[in-house]
């Protein structure tokens, strides 16, 4: 028998919020959403999402958790188009995104976004 998972709240706010950034470590997500409970429950949350292939994750220099949507994570966030995370890259991907949060924590910007241009003049979001 298959099991059906309805996410909504907390859970949307996670994909969505991942869908934004690309990748993120566990803190900096449980910030970015803005989850007012025990970091202890956010990380059961984060867990059940992964175990259901939402979400994959990644362990970098050891000992902080590193969070992206897989393909079906990038398809419930509308993002079907986007490219998934390659971990070949995924260095490139880590700087992008801790440059761009330092950048807004400034406070010279409310907003903004990287985007990589491709060959053929399209674009696709990378920050």
């Amino acid at each position: 028998m298959r099991e059906t998972f309805l996410y909504s709240g907390t859970y949307e706010d996670i994909i969505q919020t991942l869908g934004r950034w690309r990748i993120l470590d566990l803190r900096s997500l449980l910030n970015k959403v803005e989850y007012k409970f025990s970091y202890q429950a956010f990380a059961k949350m984060v867990s059940k999402l992964e175990s259901l292939n939402y979400l994959g994750s990644i362990y970098y220099q050891g000992y902080r958790k590193y969070l992206y949507l897989t393909e079906k994570g990038l398809k419930e966030a509308g993002l079907e188009k986007s490219w998934p995370i390659n971990k070949d890259v995924l260095l490139h991907d880590l700087i992008c995104v801790n440059v761009f949060s330092y950048l807004l924590g400034l406070g010279r910007f409310d907003s903004g976004g990287l985007n990589l241009e491709e060959a053929g003049a399209t674009t696709r979001p990378d920050c």
